[in-house]
């Protein structure tokens, strides 16, 4: 049956007017109405393919527009609905061609331009439509979706200076577009240009106080910067827009985690996964956060036993089969770590080792370009790539700066990697004494392709463990050979670590036992530690002080330092506090506990010392009457510093490698009287320092004479070097 023109125009229009509407029952009725009368009208069929695509039903949308195209192929229209309905089906090979054939045809418009690169990137085809959006961009230079999504295609892929530059194009054409705002603070945010991408967010804000995603990035960016009161309250408003999203459930998770709130950590973990099923970042989160501070020694136990409960469901479960699941799992692993697990005062190699077999298989997915390790050419000196996130001032870098001025320059060329960007001053010092410096802002894959072209003979990790981004950097064969040392002092677990530059006398008789690596033992405490000078003038006054971080002090040590303070008659206790205020009182309580429990009054006993410089930090070493080390984990800089100042360190060797430090050092200085066998020990030893002042000032004198030994050992360096040269 024939139907008047006409009469298909007024049902066409009506139908539309009702999907315009919103109300698609009754436009799809009309339009399986006319193709009962008309079944060839390619219109109501292109339309009733996109009353289904409003639906939801893409697959069978695309089938429907699909037909249309097959009646009337010359109307552009048609196909390019069709290549959006595709794309949003997940047809990306079956929606690049049917942009490209349009394409053919005209490429004038910029909006096909762009949906077909936006297809290739859904394909996986990532350098065809890298070179399809800078096509778009040559040809359309005033098209700000063309340089949006290059932006969002080079972030993706892992370079985000290049990201930026594409996204400052977009937004000077667009300079509302919050899309555009929002993703060019992030991709500030990951080279830690956080003063601008807060400035963005922040002016996105002042127009828009409602939008979830900018709010979203403004908690996240504040969290990264500390500023943790502020990232809760930003992120807890985005909530309030978008309960729904992930993203902000997550965030909300690591502030939670940041401010020792473990259960609200966990259940916003939790949350986070079951609002996007796929989220394994938040799966993970959710089984294997730690508390910094434990309630108890009974706490820290369940914790570790969930913990290892959750990577036995993380290594039970297959390695994903297609490239999204395991981009997923590489998110992950770029900023979970087993970081916590160490404080726990166990043997952590065979978690450990399964946690490297995890992570490394990821990343060696991940990075099929980069499974085998380089071949260095052939050069008069073998190239030594160090790799850290800590090449600034900071601890790792005061403990082994030292090695890169006693390695031999005719024998090796010496490049420096850092993970963290530019740095800051002593950054600059150090580049000034290698051969070179690399310290460029660069995403994750940039840098490991960076670093697998420096072709290094050998590179090494001071402290893989501290930063999840040199964690996947060291999970892959990035040179020949590859060792690590004791920044973070315990094994990495990783297949494709080498050796583990270790202490002599830091190691007990069975610490082989304890490393997945070869053990490497250095001569004396294996560093060149360069002197602080003591400050002068008068000095803030403690009778005991421990320096350490609060949450290296475990909670079996809490009635061992009451019981010190309540044998010495009117003697203090002083803390550096952390620099997250609710992290400092979660210990504050728990330790009050232990002092009401010995009678004592812990308000006019304990003092918590405000982050401070290092000369400050310094100035308080040297002013304190005793310094009590830590159990199961000692000092290792802060003693350095302490002896220096000539300040007594009272400790109790451990049964691994982190817990000695202390006692290597008072070998080393020939005074094992401040070394305790156990903990009645400690107490006595710390007792008799502070109620005998005769007697601690003469071992304060033998700290000062005798810790000139620790300093600017020359052994260290020449062991190094000879074994670099065979390793």
């Amino acid at each position: 049956m024939t139907v008047p023109e006409d009469s298909i125009d007024d049902l066409i229009d009506a139908a539309l007017a009702h999907q315009r509407a919103g109300a698609l029952d009754r436009a799809e009725a009309i339009y399986n109405d006319i193709l009962a009368r008309q079944p060839g009208h390619a219109e109501a069929m292109h339309f009733l393919g996109l009353t289904l695509h409003q639906r939801g039903a893409h697959a069978e949308a695309a089938l429907m527009i699909g037909q249309a195209v097959s009646i009337r192929p010359e109307v552009m229209p048609f196909r390019f609905n069709l290549g959006l309905v595709q794309t949003a089906a997940g047809q990306f090979r079956a929606a690049a061609e049917t942009f490209a054939l349009i394409l053919e045809h005209d490429h004038r418009d910029p909006q096909v331009a762009n949906a077909y690169a936006i297809a290739l990137k859904g394909s996986g085809d990532w350098d065809g439509a890298e070179a399809a959006f800078e096509t778009l961009t040559r040809q359309h230079p005033t098209f700000a979706g063309g340089y949006f999504n290059l932006g969002n295609l080079r972030a993706a892929r892992g370079r985000p200076s290049e990201a930026i530059s594409a996204f400052e194009r977009a937004l000077a054409l667009a300079p509302e577009d919050g899309g555009i705002i929002r993703n060019l603070a992030a991709a500030l945010q990951s080279i830690g240009a956080t003063k601008r991408a807060a400035s963005l967010l922040e002016t996105l804000l002042a127009s828009a106080p409602d939008d979830p995603a900018a709010l979203n990035n403004l908690g996240n960016l504040y969290r990264q910067t500390g500023d943790l009161p502020r990232a809760r309250t930003v992120l807890n408003r985005a909530a309030t827009c978008d309960p729904g999203s992930a993203d902000v459930a997550y965030n909300l998770g690591t502030v939670h985690a940041d401010m020792n709130d473990t259960p609200g950590a966990i259940a916003a973990f939790a949350r986070a996964a079951t609002l996007r099923l796929d989220f394994v970042k938040a799966n993970w989160a959710a089984a294997l956060t730690l508390p910094q501070i434990y309630a108890s020694d009974d706490e820290r136990a369940d914790m570790r036993t969930r913990w290892l409960k959750g990577l036995d469901g993380i290594c039970a479960a297959p390695l994903p089969v297609n490239d999204t699941g395991i981009a997923a799992q590489l998110a992950a692993i770029s900023e979970i770590t087993p970081f916590g697990l160490a404080y726990h005062g166990e043997n952590d190699l065979e978690p450990m080792s399964r946690w490297g077999d995890r992570v490394s298989a990821i990343a060696a997915r991940a990075f099929p370009d980069l499974a085998e390790p380089p071949q260095p050419p052939t050069r008069s000196r073998r190239r030594i790539g160090f790799v850290s996130a800590h090449f600034r001032a900071h601890t790792v870098e005061r403990l082994f700066s030292g090695w890169l001025a006693s390695l031999d320059r005719d024998l090796f060329d010496i490049q420096l990697i850092s993970t963290a960007g530019a740095g800051d001053a002593r950054t600059a010092e150090l580049a000034s004494t290698v051969d070179g410096m690399h310290s460029a802002p660069m995403g994750l894959a940039e840098l490991a392709r960076h670093v697998h072209a420096l072709a290094a003979d050998i590179i090494v990790y001071p402290d893989i463990g501290m930063d999840p981004r040199t964690q996947v950097l060291a999970a892959l064969p990035l040179a020949t050979r590859q060792a690590m040392s004791w920044g973070h002092p315990v094994t990495s677990g990783l297949p494709t670590i080498d050796a583990f530059f270790s202490s002599a006398l830091m190691e007990p008789a069975d610490g082989a036992r304890h490393y997945r690596e070869a053990l490497v033992q250095l001569p004396g405490l294996s560093i060149s530690y360069t002197r602080p000078n003591r400050p002068d003038g008068e000095l803030p006054r403690h009778t005991f002080l421990c320096a350490q971080s609060l949450f290296k002090v475990p909670p079996s040590q809490d009635r061992v330092f009451a019981d010190i303070v309540a044998a010495s008659p009117a003697a203090t206790l002083s803390f550096f506090a952390h620099p997250i205020a609710a992290v400092t009182a979660a210990f504050r309580q728990r330790l009050a506990v232990a002092f009401h429990a010995a009678g004592l009054d812990p308000d006019h006993i304990l003092t918590f010392i405000d982050p401070c410089s290092r000369e400050m930090f310094l100035r308080h070493l040297a002013g304190a009457d005793v310094i009590l080390d830590t159990f199961d984990w000692s000092g290792g800089n802060t003693s350095l510093e302490a002896f220096a100042m000539g300040t007594p360190v009272v400790t109790l060797p451990g049964r691994f490698m982190r817990g000695r430090h202390t006692s290597a050092m008072l070998e080393i200085m020939d005074l094992p009287a401040l070394c305790a066998a156990n903990s009645d020990a400690f107490r006595e030893i710390a007792v008799d320092l502070v109620t005998q002042p005769d007697a601690r000032a003469d071992i304060s004198r033998s700290v000062l004479e005798q810790s000139t030994r620790l300093f600017d050992d020359d052994a260290p360096g020449a062991a190094l070097n000879a074994f670099l040269r065979a390793f």
